[in-house]
């Protein structure tokens, strides 16, 4: 129950990827493996247990601080970030549409506010989804509060980094094929 965890080694992307409820959130760990190999990226976290494994919340482990893999996305901030603050990191959820009938495909949320060189890579993400035909809601404070993941704990650890909470609806992680291709495309912009 301890997690699943991949580091390539040699030459990668800045890149984590990490999918911390993989059995309450069906196919997510398919679809960050998926962004991992298309992105290049240097690390894949998946937890090992279903977020409601244990009845004290310890199994969750975006919001579970002693949990291994915190304890490994805290040591990958902290690793990645000296050498070059534009360490990414993805984490996948996902959403039951049905429970929220007038949202997008995919809801992003982040943990920076009005830092431009950041806000770029969500505006290449944007528009890459656009050209992919998926639909796209970022949290700006107002809107899908409920998917935001405000309170993840992997994203409050981050201080200046770049953390991206990225909520997916079914259609997309049964076929994750145009968001492979729009994380690819806006990743490529953002690093060229």
């Amino acid at each position: 129950g301890w997690g699943f965890y991949v580091f390539r080694i040699g030459t990668a992307q800045n890149i984590i990827i990490e999918a911390p409820h993989p059995l309450a959130d069906e196919h997510t760990p398919e679809v960050a493996l998926d962004i991992y190999r298309a992105l290049n990226a240097k690390a894949l976290i998946i937890a090992g247990a279903h977020r409601d494994a244990n009845r004290d919340g310890s199994a969750d482990s975006a919001h579970a601080p002693e949990s291994i893999f915190q304890t490994v996305h805290t040591t990958l901030f902290q690793n990645t970030q000296p050498s070059n603050n534009n360490a990414i990191f993805l984490q996948i959820h996902g959403f039951a549409a049905r429970d929220h009938p007038e949202y997008p495909q995919i809801v992003i949320g982040h943990t920076w506010k009005d830092e431009p060189e950041k806000d770029l890579l969500l505006q290449k993400i944007a528009a890459a989804m656009k050209s992919n035909d998926i639909e796209l809601g970022i949290c700006n404070g107002k809107k899908y509060q409920d998917l935001c993941g405000r309170s993840n704990l992997q994203g409050s650890v981050m201080d200046d980094g770049i953390f991206i909470h990225m909520e997916l609806n079914e259609s997309l992680r049964r076929d994750d094929s145009a968001l492979v291709n729009s994380l690819k495309q806006a990743i490529r912009q953002y690093f060229p």
